[in-house]
């Protein structure tokens, strides 16, 4: 997490928290989907591991930021 939180997470986290628009949040979540990882060590697997959760966590809070931001679709009709 040395490596993984100051080169993945926080710089990520700093594009989702600035995102304005569904529309950034929506090109993020390209970003994100295109996004590689390399072992620098070529090891156990541990940091390739450690990446992919928190990559998977960030996509999750780019999911909640754009569910925030999306206008509640309202119906034609009351209910």
């Amino acid at each position: 997490m040395k490596i993984v939180n100051p080169t993945i997470v926080e710089p990520w986290t700093q594009l989702i928290d600035n995102a304005k628009s569904s529309k950034q949040l929506n090109d993020l979540a390209y970003r994100l989907s295109q996004y590689h990882v390399l072992d620098p060590a070529c090891g156990s697997g541990n940091f390739l591991y450690l990446a992919y959760r928190e990559l998977k966590r960030l996509e999750i809070k780019i999911r909640d930021a754009w569910q925030r931001n999306s206008p509640v679709p309202k119906l034609p009709f009351q209910l």
